[in-house]
């Protein structure tokens, strides 16, 4: 049996009429919809794909084991939230061994914003995949073919293949700037301390 696609969805910036029409496709034609959320709260990402959802669609919610309870800088957040995205990655990976469909939903960019990135990082080498992730673009943007004038990014060495992978959907000829980015991305060392990044791309 052949296993299933795991989809990355950005749903826009917020405003629920924002999401593309492919976004909107992909998502009403997955039999299993997944999301990450807050533990207690809807999640707003939830709040903007529940009426587009149908009834036996198969709603998988991915609760934080916790957000800003324990600080970034405490060792026993990475080793937590390491382990939360291991298990949530075998989550999902049940599904699509079982042929089904994966749509994993976020605000924004799936590989810049939200935790998308953590399932394509443990998934992407043992499942097909397809990132939706122009839903946040602006016009402006589009007609500069993403090459975005400012990447933000918070380095993570786990990100490394999930921060190549995005590279290689922005253009086949990756401009001098990108290049770099792709060094940082392979050299975590040479992050600047705390670990963020600032990119002006010409």
């Amino acid at each position: 049996m052949a296993s299933g696609v795991l989809y990355g969805i950005g749903i826009g910036p917020g405003d629920p009429e924002l999401i593309t029409l492919k976004g909107l496709r992909l998502l009403r034609a997955a039999p299993v919809v997944a999301a990450f959320a807050k533990a207690g709260r809807t999640g707003h990402a939830w709040t903007i794909v529940e009426p587009h959802l149908r009834d036996e669609q198969v709603r998988i919610r991915m609760d934080y084991p916790f957000t800003t309870e324990i600080p970034v800088t405490d060792p026993r957040y990475h080793q937590q939230m390491r382990a939360f995205y291991d298990s949530c990655a075998e989550h999902l990976a049940e599904q699509l061994s079982r042929g089904l469909d994966v749509a994993v939903i976020c605000e924004g960019d799936p590989f810049f914003y939200g935790s998308y990135i953590y399932m394509h990082e443990r998934l992407a080498t043992r499942f097909d995949t397809s990132v939706d992730a122009l839903g946040d673009l602006s016009d402006f943007e589009m007609r500069e073919q993403l090459h975005a004038r400012v990447l933000y990014a918070i380095m993570d060495p786990q990100l490394e293949q999930a921060l190549e992978s995005w590279l290689d959907l922005i253009d086949p000829a990756i401009p001098a700037p990108l290049r770099s980015f792709r060094r940082i991305a392979r050299e975590p060392a040479s992050v600047p301390s705390g670990g963020r990044v600032t990119l002006i791309l010409t």
